[in-house]
């Protein structure tokens, strides 16, 4: 069975492209978008 790890976007920064920058330096190719610019999605 093949794992995919994803990370949601927010536990990382409000800042939604740095967390993209931190994501990708971690090698995940999924994100989850809970909030953006303060409100939820």
């Amino acid at each position: 069975m093949k794992w995919n790890l994803g990370i949601i976007s927010d536990e990382i920064s409000q800042d939604f492209e740095h967390s993209l920058k931190v994501i990708s330096e971690l090698g995940a190719n999924f994100v989850e978008i809970r909030n953006l610019w303060n409100k939820n999605v």
